[in-house]
């Protein structure tokens, strides 16, 4: 019989500019803290219609819309204020100038946990920050203080994640299933498409993560592959074969990074010991010659 449980605390809000998110390819920017936060509340607009044939409900088509997501967080430094609203910030005198909004969309990420222990934790990928409501109160001699509630609505992203086909609005994780490594996931922005490299194997072995993030370059690419877990060794393919059975694998060396010049995709796994009995997940990455676009 599953436990019963119910969410009490959200933390570690968080959030990443998205730079491209079209048919070809979906990337962000750096991960930023965005403020401490004292609620998250989600709603999701639905639809559905009922067509009516000889008198009765026969047809029931449905349908998601956006998600309507209030934060209500401490106040947000200037900077990152400006930067979610599309304001002008000037570092210089440390002002945010109040103008026409910039638009731009962003991922969000934050974790909330259960009266059970477990913790879930959730990226929205693609959203816009509403200018925060405020409200600022005469001081006197009670304890009442003001916080500030921003919304985002989150969207499906354009680009069709290749692990599923789909665009996404979003991903949720929960620990108590013990699948993935959970202490990195808020460390970037993990998708349908990249979440295999978080995935913890029988050996405990962390996958291997890809080193850059973003899939397109041009000339001569140096790619990097960076373990989590500090003792194990890399295996790894540049033809697509799988490196657990192929005889093209090689094992890595970050003295000898991968050098690419035309669309390649890595696959590569994780072991420890010396010895790849054990192995975590194999993952793969694409990456694609700005000229094959």
């Amino acid at each position: 019989m599953a436990s019963t449980f119910e969410y009490r605390g959200v933390s570690d809000l968080v959030y990443a500019e998205v730079i491209f998110d079209t048919n070809k390819r979906y990337y962000t920017g750096p991960i930023l803290p965005l403020s401490p936060v004292a609620t998250v509340a989600r709603e999701t607009a639905n639809n559905s219609k009922t067509s009516y044939y000889d008198n009765q409900p026969m047809v029931v088509i449905t349908s998601t819309g956006a998600d309507t997501i209030q934060l209500t967080i401490a106040p947000p430094e200037l900077s990152i204020l400006s930067d979610i609203t599309g304001q002008r910030f000037k570092g210089d005198s440390g002002s945010m100038i109040e103008c026409e909004k910039v638009d731009r969309d962003f991922a969000l990420g934050y974790k909330y946990q259960g009266t059970d222990g477990r913790t879930r934790y959730s990226w929205r990928y693609k959203g816009k920050f509403s200018i925060p409501n405020e409200t600022y109160n005469t001081k006197d001699d009670g304890t009442d203080t003001g916080n500030v509630t921003i919304t985002y609505t989150g969207v499906s992203t354009t680009y069709k994640f290749s692990a599923d086909g789909v665009g996404a609005k979003g991903i949720v994780v929960d620990d108590s299933l013990g699948k993935l490594d959970y202490d990195r996931f808020l460390t970037k922005v993990w998708t349908p498409d990249s979440i295999q490299s978080l995935i913890v194997g029988e050996s405990g072995v962390p996958a291997p993560v890809f080193a850059p993030a973003n899939p397109i370059f041009s000339g001569t690419l140096t790619v990097a592959l960076v373990s989590p877990s500090a003792s194990a060794s890399i295996k790894y393919t540049t033809d697509g074969s799988d490196p657990t059975t192929s005889s093209t694998a090689k094992t890595y060396s970050a003295s000898e990074m991968i050098q690419i010049n035309k669309t390649t995709t890595i696959k590569a796994y994780a072991y420890a010991g010396g010895s790849p009995a054990e192995p975590s997940e194999v993952v793969s990455k694409t990456y694609i010659k700005q000229e094959d676009i």
